[in-house]
């Protein structure tokens, strides 16, 4: 009888979901979706995927390690328990490219792959850590035209009220 070839063991993997305001936590799908994203991504790849740690009401400019659910997603890495962790997309973990790029320097160090699903990216390649830098840095772009925007229209609702009222003459939008 041939010897039947060793199976690979599968993945410790722990998914991380979040969502910036309460309101989206309590009343929105954003959640749920990302959670079905993850353990479906998790059963198509092989990765055993032993929980999905959740930060509901905290916004993604805060580094992920000073998020509750970050904080305890880092630990967990770092305490060796996690070989790959799992997010639906990358602005959902980091808005920052600095704290995105020094966090998977310290996983890939640590042999902790990152998946991000949307893009269809893992760390555990170079090519997965170089477009990895690039994604990082469009997340941070985005971050900042946000907030751009925002200055740009609160000016604009000055200039535009009506004399004598807190009133806007037009619409924004």
């Amino acid at each position: 009888m041939a010897k039947r070839a060793k199976q690979p063991e599968r993945l410790h993997a722990i998914g991380y979901v979040r969502v910036s305001t309460v309101e989206q936590a309590s009343e929105g799908v954003s959640l749920a979706a990302q959670r079905a994203a993850i353990s479906a991504y998790a059963t198509l790849h092989g990765l055993d995927l032993g929980e999905i740690i959740e930060d509901a009401g905290e916004r993604g400019g805060v580094p992920l390690a000073e998020r509750p659910g970050g904080t305890r997603l880092v630990a967990m890495v770092r305490a060796g328990e996690v070989g790959a962790v799992v997010v639906a997309k990358l602005d959902r973990a980091w808005r920052s490219a600095a704290d995105a790029l020094a966090t998977t320097s310290e996983w890939t160090d640590r042999d902790v792959a990152l998946h991000l699903i949307d893009m269809k990216l893992d760390t555990a390649s170079a090519f997965g850590r170089m477009f990895l830098t690039l994604l990082a840095g469009c997340a941070e772009l985005e971050k900042n035209l946000i907030g751009e925007r925002t200055a740009a229209a609160l000016a604009c609702s000055f200039v535009i009220s009506k004399p004598g009222t807190n009133k806007l003459s037009q619409p924004l939008g």
